[in-house]
């Protein structure tokens, strides 16, 4: 088996959107409740998230790549020129747009928030939270876990799309 561009692209791709699902999952459904569970106890552990350059730089690259990739697939194969010219090219280009809508919530509504978080704990002096801060940690992570939420059903709506695509060829 030849090892030639679409070749390489689809592995890089179906490895990235593997990651950025995964991620999106295990912050969804593993951290984010169990932070909630533990409560306070949980600050510690997301200022060194936090100062360790955030989760941001992780699901923007991962997202970044699996699109970047998805889309030069897209156009090999050829759908980009009729998108909705058949049955599995409607279901692929549904997916296209609710991988890009994924990756746009991502920009548009996590990496804003992580970046307030990020200034807050760079403004923090050492050693234990105020109870303003602390409240703000606590605001913080209840939205992230929505929009957590949120990007896994984007991300999941993608790949079933993407993978139901192959029983219309």
């Amino acid at each position: 088996m030849a090892f030639d561009l679409p070749t390489i692209a689809r592995t890089i791709h179906i490895l990235a959107a593997a990651l950025w699902m995964g991620g999106a999952f295990f912050m969804a459904f593993i951290l984010g409740p169990s932070m909630r569970a533990a409560g306070p106890a949980a600050g510690p552990l997301m200022m060194t998230v936090i100062r360790r350059g955030g989760l941001a730089w992780y699901f923007l690259s991962m997202g970044g790549l699996a699109i970047v990739t998805g889309l030069y697939l897209y156009m090999e194969y050829g759908y980009a020129p009729d998108p909705f010219g058949s049955a599995a090219a409607i279901v692929l280009t549904i997916g296209v747009i609710t991988a890009l809508l994924a990756y746009g919530h991502g920009l548009g509504a996590m990496l804003p928030s992580e970046r307030k978080i990020k200034r807050l704990v760079r403004s923090m002096k050492p050693g234990p939270p105020s109870a303003e801060e602390a409240a703000q940690f606590q605001a913080f992570g209840m939205k992230q876990g929505k929009n957590s939420a949120i990007s896994a059903a984007l991300i999941t709506l993608t790949f079933v799309l993407m993978t139901a695509s192959r029983l219309f060829l």
